[in-house]
Parts: structure tokens; sequence; C-alpha cells
């Protein structure tokens, strides 16, 4: 087993990667539809919660280090007809783009209230991304002042805030 891809198959890190967000993401599946079953005061309610944070973090961060592997590795000679490496291709993009636009609603739902991500406590993602935003070589302070715009249970028996905000750039 080579380390690195080539023409005829994909190199060790490239397997572990892939079936290690696929694990994860069945996993978290798993957890988030067990979730929905439980009480607010269930016993394991806020610790299932945490580690379908954490655990959503660190997928991120796999999937993230998977895809940098793959722009940094070529990929194997693909198979099939012209029109199926494309359908490939598209898959295989829309993908990782439902991937990442799940884990970043997870993201922004986690951090509504404000509240950071506490990853098994080895360390926090803020709950505000703030910094500086530069266009043709102006840079200038973004902020965004929101409002609570309603608040109630949702139909699983959860509670749900719902935000809006405005600004200009």
């Amino acid at each position: 087993m080579q380390w690195r891809n080539h023409a005829q198959g994909y190199g060790l890190p490239a397997i572990l990667f892939h079936w290690l967000v696929a694990a994860g993401v069945f996993g978290l599946f798993g957890l988030g539809l067990w979730m929905v079953d439980l009480g607010y005061m269930d016993p394991y309610y806020r610790s299932s919660v945490a580690l379908h944070k954490s655990l959503g973090i660190l997928l991120f961060l796999v999937v993230a280090a998977r895809l940098a592997w793959r722009l940094a590795n070529p990929s194997p000679r693909p198979l099939g007809r012209p029109w199926e490496r494309r359908a490939a291709a598209v898959v295989h993009g829309l993908l990782y783009l439902l991937l990442f636009a799940t884990m970043i609603a997870g993201y922004l739902i986690s951090t509504a209230d404000g509240r950071p991500i506490n990853v098994f406590g080895w360390f926090e993602v803020p709950a505000t991304l703030t910094g500086d935003l530069t266009l043709k070589g102006v840079t200038r302070e973004v902020t965004i002042d929101v409002e609570q715009i309603g608040h109630g249970e949702d139909p699983w028996g959860g509670y749900r805030r719902g935000f809006q905000g405005e600004t200009k750039i």
C-alpha cells in the first residue's frame, strides 16, 4: 500500500480519509436520530448534544484535511465512459458541498445563542467570527447588529430562536 495516490489506485491516507468521513457522517446521523427522541430532562440530553457538536467539529476538520489531500494528490485514472466520469465528478463535488453546508449550518445553529462550541475540552470554536474585511486594498471592521425575530418550540420538542441582521459594506 502506497502513501500517495497513483494512476491505478488511491494511497492509504485517501482511503483512511474516505472511510473516516463515511463513519463520521453515518455516526452523526444516527446520533442525531437518537437525540430527537430525548426529552429536555433526559439524563443523556446535554451530553449527547455536546458529543454531537464535538464530533461535528472534528468531522469538519477531517473533511477539510481530506479535501486538502485530494487537491495535493493526483486522482487515479478514472474509469467509465466520458459522461459517467463527468457525472461522477459532479456528484463528488455536490457531496463535498453538501457536507460543508451541513456542517456550517450546524455551527451556525450551535452558536446562535452566542456560546462557543467546546470540543471535548481540547479547544473551543468561537461563536462569533469577528474581523476585518479588505476590499480593493481598503480594510474596515465588519459589524452585524442582529435582533431576535422569533422563538418557540419546534415539532421535535426542541426550542429554536430566529435572528435577523443587516450591515453595509
